[in-house]
């Protein structure tokens, strides 16, 4: 079963990994131990929250066989209409009333309670802009963990030249 696993691993690293041919649409990390495959979303947020997963087998070109002898549980159980990434975690967002970064007010993560410690903490990351041109390689936004939640202090409009004239306009007229 490990070296089943080691080579369902090698083939998804090898299409989904850093180097893969089509590493730029990553959803996720497998780990493999002893025959146990552990599949981790990359975004540890909403975006990797009740996603569908699924593994089939098909006869090789050398060997014919079904497969009857393995078996896999994706979700709770066996059943295929549980087969969805789960969590056991919650997505906490702060958001500062104040727009931009200057102004901005959301600091670090830290615990408060005695049942919260920062090993179950995980702070979400991102680079992803929207004023600005986002130049992250496709792969690495792939591997950020909030990506889908995780929205980045930022200025609200570009910045003016100083030569550009000044505009005005008023309501007043109508007086």
């Amino acid at each position: 079963m490990t070296a089943i696993a080691a080579s369902i691993k090698a083939a998804w690293g090898a299409k989904y990994g850093s180097g893969g041919t089509a590493s730029n649409s990553s959803v996720a990390t497998w780990t493999n131990t002893t025959g146990v495959i552990a599949i981790t979303m990359n975004d540890l947020g909403s975006g990797g929250y009740d996603k569908t997963v699924s593994l089939s087998v098909a006869a090789g070109t050398v060997t014919a066989t079904n497969a009857a002898n393995i078996s896999w549980e994706i979700g709770a159980t066996e059943a295929t209409s549980d087969n969805k990434t789960v969590d056991a975690s919650i997505v906490l967002t702060m958001t500062s009333k104040d727009a931009g970064t200057t102004l901005n007010k959301v600091g670090t993560v830290s615990p408060h309670y005695a049942t919260v410690t920062a090993a179950n903490l995980i702070e979400l990351s991102s680079t992803k802009t929207t004023n600005i041109a986002d130049t992250t390689a496709p792969y690495l936004e792939a591997l950020e963990t909030g990506r889908a939640d995780v929205v980045n202090a930022e200025g609200g409009t570009a910045i003016v030249a100083e030569s550009t004239p000044a505009a005005s306009y008023s309501r007043l007229g109508w007086l």
